[in-house]
């Protein structure tokens, strides 16, 4: 997180959503530095690593079990603060048109001037 942190500020308090966040290793920092951290992922197995490692680590994160495609933008929609990638994802998408209107739609309007 030291790389990223500069970035993106003081978390304390902001809603950060992790796309494809796996087993929690930057979703876990965010929360320990303050963030309300939702991690959304495709795997179970992960999820369960992940809330136990946040459990260990004294933190709660949120973790949805969905492709990022069907997510719940009815609930999600403008929700967020911050949506933070992990590394290495972006080569999973064939076409990135549909993952950046996500990642859009997730952030609240305030973020997107």
């Amino acid at each position: 997180m030291r790389k990223h942190i500069g970035y993106l500020g003081d978390v304390k308090g902001k809603k950060i959503a992790v796309l494809l966040g796996s087993s929690g290793r930057k979703a876990i920092p965010l929360a320990i530095l303050g963030g309300l951290v939702t991690v959304v992922d495709i795997s179970p197995e992960n999820q369960r690593y992940a809330l136990e490692v946040a459990r260990e680590a004294g933190v709660e994160i949120e973790y949805i079990v969905s492709d990022v495609f069907e997510i719940n933008m009815d609930k999600l929609k403008h929700a967020y603060d911050i949506v933070y990638l992990e590394g290495g994802i972006l080569h999973y998408f064939a076409d990135l048109a549909p993952f950046a209107r996500i990642v859009h739609d997730l952030l609240k309007a305030a973020c997107l001037r």
